[in-house]
């Protein structure tokens, strides 16, 4: 959990407390994972059970579709590998995806 705060959430640069809403994994309620939590100035909201299943789904499943839609159509590098969605392309993902929760 350490990891990917700090590879993918990254240190908090604008002092604003973030939100990410997570299942109820083990892993995401040990005290190492509280404490990274605490470290990147980040606030958990865990869902329940059906909550994850009721909005998380169809979140989950809409965002699964755009990524691979993504991969499949977006440009590659000379070397062939794919290149980077820009934010606006994670902030479009992330919209429309909500947008799918009934």
């Amino acid at each position: 959990m350490h990891e990917w705060l700090s590879r993918v959430w990254g240190p908090n640069v604008d002092d604003v407390r973030r939100l990410p809403v997570l299942d109820q994994a083990p892993i995401h309620k040990t005290q190492a994972a509280t404490n990274a939590f605490e470290e990147y100035g980040t606030d958990v909201l865990y869902n329940p059970q059906p909550a994850e299943v009721y909005w998380n789904k169809p979140f989950e499943s809409t965002l699964r579709h755009l990524w691979e839609q993504y991969m499949y159509e977006e440009a590659r590098t000379p070397k062939g590998n794919l290149k980077k969605p820009s934010r606006g392309h994670e902030l479009a993902f992330d919209a429309e995806a909500w947008a799918s929760v009934p």
